[in-house]
């Protein structure tokens, strides 16, 4: 509660535009932070699902590639 009063008091210091700027800022670090917990619920709950692919390269060099001997 003493914490909301500290950010509704440095709202009300500001003028009217860097109030509302400030406030979209938080906003949009609240969405932020909410989206970031959510991924790292779900990487949690199937990991293997969110690891990259293994790069898949050629068994042997393709011709005109690469430097000519």
């Amino acid at each position: 509660m003493d914490q909301a009063r500290g950010i509704l008091a440095e709202i009300e210091a500001l003028p009217v535009t860097a109030a509302a700027q400030l406030i979209r800022d938080r906003a949009a670090e609240a969405v932020a932070e909410r989206f970031a917990e959510a991924a790292r619920l779900a990487r949690g709950a199937d990991p293997g699902r969110w690891q990259s692919p293994a790069t898949v390269y050629p068994s042997h060099p393709e011709r005109g590639l690469g430097p000519s001997l």
